[in-house]
């Protein structure tokens, strides 16, 4: 026996030292495999089988793209870790066994794969971080321009949007007196690091000055969006002259020195800026474009062709 607790094991031969690493290995990869399609594919599992029990559809709440991101990080951040977890049932293999050619199946087909998840972990895990943040934000500012409505605006959240295939959304879109906003959330996390200033930034033209770095393509991303939301309308019978780009800035003091683009604006002052726009819809014209807002954001449900 020589004292040791699996002497079958440590009799194996050279093949079988291989192959139950590279049977593991293949083990471990299809159960990862697995994990990862059931979670990515969870939503259109659920929608050939079931429906929602509502009579109407839901509208959009702020920040939903960023809770479905989210969702989709982790659950693929749950099968990767899964997966290697059995990966790391070699580890007691080789320790009993003791053979050579163990160490070398667990080099060639342990470490890569293990690199490999490791890093995707950790992407997924800041992924995930990042959208718990924009869905926060997304809330400031749903609750910062909510006092539009009692000035004849109308204002909808996460409005799904398409453009030569890509999907992705407008955070926020307000349509009253002043014309249609397109209004991007943008919440840059705060550093611990900077002592002094941590809570301002400062906009340098169309350039976010933090202060610990600069954020150039913020408002260039509500031009896109304002453009795409215009076509949108204009094809679908609810014709608008001008989409305006905005970008909210939650959790800032936002310091304007001259030059500074007005569109990159502090949520405390951002309902003044949109009251303070020239009159340029009538009362019929903001619910003309509203009801078509409206319908494009009400599709929180399965319809019965999805029900299965």
């Amino acid at each position: 026996m020589n004292g040791l607790p699996f002497p079958s094991v440590v009799a194996a031969s050279w093949w079988q030292v291989i192959a139950v690493p590279a049977a593991e290995v293949l083990v471990g990869a299809v159960v990862l495999g697995l994990l990862v399609y059931f979670g990515s594919h969870s939503r259109r599992w659920w929608r050939k089988r079931y429906r929602e029990p509502f009579h109407e559809g839901i509208l959009r709440p702020p920040g939903w793209g960023c809770l479905e991101r989210r969702e989709d990080a982790l659950m693929e951040t749950t099968g990767l870790a899964v997966g290697m977890m059995i990966l790391a049932m070699l580890l007691p293999f080789v320790v009993f066994t003791g053979k050579p050619f163990a160490w070398v199946g667990v080099v060639l087909a342990g470490v890569p794969t293990g690199w490999f998840g490791f890093r995707r972990i950790r992407k997924l895990i800041g992924r995930a971080r990042t959208e718990r943040l924009g869905f926060l934000g997304e809330c400031v500012v749903a609750e910062a321009l909510a006092p539009l409505a009692a000035k004849g605006w109308r204002v909808f959240h996460d409005l799904p949007m398409e453009v030569d295939g890509k999907p992705f959304n407008i955070d926020h879109v307000a349509v009253g007196p002043g014309g249609v906003w397109a209004i991007e959330t943008k919440s840059f996390s705060k550093s611990k690091l900077v002592e002094k200033g941590g809570d301002s930034l400062r906009v340098e033209g169309e350039v976010v000055v933090l202060p610990d770095g600069r954020r150039s393509q913020a408002l260039k991303q509500a031009r896109g969006a304002a453009r795409a939301l215009q076509v949108r309308c204009n094809g679908a019978e609810a014709p608008v002259k001008f989409v305006e780009p905005l970008v909210v800035l939650p959790g800032w003091t936002v310091n304007y020195p001259k030059g500074a683009a007005p569109q990159i604006r502090d949520p405390r002052n951002v309902v003044a800026f949109l009251e303070g726009r020239e009159r340029v819809m009538d009362d019929a014209a903001v619910e003309k474009v509203a009801a078509k807002l409206e319908e494009w954001c009400r599709v929180l449900r399965f319809e019965a062709k999805d029900a299965g």
